[in-house]
């Protein structure tokens, strides 16, 4: 029993000093708390009075806290460069005009293409925009064989001048007034390209004809003009002779008489392939893309080289 005591009172006695020791530290951790809090108060308004004393004495803080001063040698240095390199751009312009305005040339080009993306949409599905409205979509040796196809229809042309006159017999004049016959291939393919998109020779056959009517024009002009000549008569006249005798001679003179003139009068005229394009009903988005492709040479500048 006294054993057990004992050991009863050693067991209070460490709680007692267990609790004693946390209270102790519970202290002394409010301690440092309070502390801690009445340092950062009073720092915070030492700060203040700091920034009070600088504002009355003219250093005054920019809202990152940093002095005006500095930023004041910092807008100085930064004028400075400006003001440079503004000198710079302006003798770089008067001494690179050209390339300034191929620049800007440029510049449009690329604004015209990207309101040309904005503005319409490309009937073929799958096509990149950008690559469509530049390029002529068709394969090169199709776009070559469709042009060999035009000039061969132009060779037609050619052929029945050559032969007018044994085709249109009996005239007295033929009068020929013809403009060359001559292409330009760009403009038949970007005409082509807007109206078909990816097109083949047997496709664009019938259009071809249609195309060539519009820019050609033969015609002829038959005209009979009466017009006056001199010609050559003979008739009997009677005349009497030194001894009174009457004779009769046949003698020639010179007489005027009308005549029809027949002249043929042959016109060729060649309006171009705009001619082609302006009735062929396009759309605006249309003839804004057809514009593109004469300007980028639909990107194969190297086919009618």
């Amino acid at each position: 029993m006294n054993e057990e005591n004992r050991l009863h009172g050693y067991s209070e006695k460490l709680h007692e000093i267990h609790n004693t020791k946390l209270k102790t530290k519970d202290e002394k951790e409010e301690r440092e708390s309070s502390s801690n809090s009445q340092s950062r108060e009073y720092q915070k308004k030492q700060t203040k009075r700091d920034i009070q004393s600088r504002a009355k004495s003219g250093d005054s803080y920019i809202e990152t806290g940093a002095p005006k001063g500095i930023f004041g040698k910092l807008s100085n240095a930064a004028k400075e460069n400006v003001s440079s390199a503004a000198e710079d751009a302006v003798k770089f312009v008067a001494d690179h005009p050209l390339a300034i305005m191929a620049i800007l040339l440029n510049l449009i080009v690329a604004s015209l293409i990207t309101c040309l993306f904005n503005s319409c949409s490309l009937a073929a599905g799958g096509v990149n925009p950008a690559i469509g409205a530049t390029t002529f979509t068709a394969d090169d040796s199709t776009i070559l064989a469709v042009d060999e196809n035009y000039s061969d229809l132009e060779e037609g042309i050619n052929d029945s001048i050559e032969n007018i006159e044994s085709d249109y017999p009996g005239y007295d004049e033929y009068v020929y007034d013809l403009a060359d016959i001559e292409h330009d291939p760009v403009r038949l393919a970007a005409l082509l390209t807007v109206l078909y998109d990816d097109y083949s020779e047997h496709e664009v056959s019938d259009e071809l004809q249609s195309i060539l009517n519009l820019q050609y024009s033969l015609t002829l002009n038959p005209v009979t003009e009466i017009r006056t000549r001199t010609v050559t008569r003979w008739h009997w006249v009677t005349y009497t002779t030194a001894s009174g005798r009457r004779r009769r001679r046949y003698e020639s003179y010179e007489d005027e008489e009308e005549y029809e003139y027949k002249i043929l009068n042959v016109t060729l005229t060649n309006s171009g392939i705009d001619a082609a394009v302006q009735n062929s009903s396009l759309t605006d988005d249309q003839l804004e893309i057809y514009e593109i492709l004469l300007i980028t040479q639909g990107n194969k500048e190297y086919l009618f080289e």
